[in-house]
């Protein structure tokens, strides 16, 4: 996630914990991934398998925060989480510029979801 997007990302975070929902974020799948490539893009779509993962970071699965930072926090991922934005989102999708749109609906999630699929067929990425 880019620095930019981290008060969103965490508020969106507080209102589903806060709500009772799983967080259900796509890095949170692919800890090992980011462990050892250095935090690029996967690449490929993720596999059931790694959805079904007990890894104790997989928010897929489990309820609540994952078990740790799947990477180490810097200052601006501190001043998040001590700041984060107010927004009314529980929802957000990669862009297809590197970057994230936040939704505050499932019926705008899912316009931005079909969106990024759209971008991603024309990539001949699916």
């Amino acid at each position: 996630m880019l620095g930019m997007y981290f008060g969103e990302e965490v508020d969106l975070s507080y209102r589903l914990l806060e709500a009772g929902y799983r967080i259900v974020h796509t890095p949170h799948i692919n800890v090992r991934h980011y462990e050892s490539h250095e935090a690029r893009p996967l690449g490929r779509r993720i596999r059931k398998s790694e959805l079904q993962a007990d890894n104790g970071y997989n928010t897929y699965l489990k309820p609540g925060l994952p078990r740790g930072p799947i990477a180490n926090p810097g200052k601006a991922s501190i001043a998040a989480v001590l700041n984060p934005s107010e927004t009314k989102d529980l929802y957000f999708v990669a862009n297809g510029q590197g970057g994230h749109v936040f939704s505050a609906t499932l019926e705008a999630q899912n316009a931005n979801v079909a969106k990024w699929f759209a971008l991603r067929r024309a990539r001949g990425e699916m």
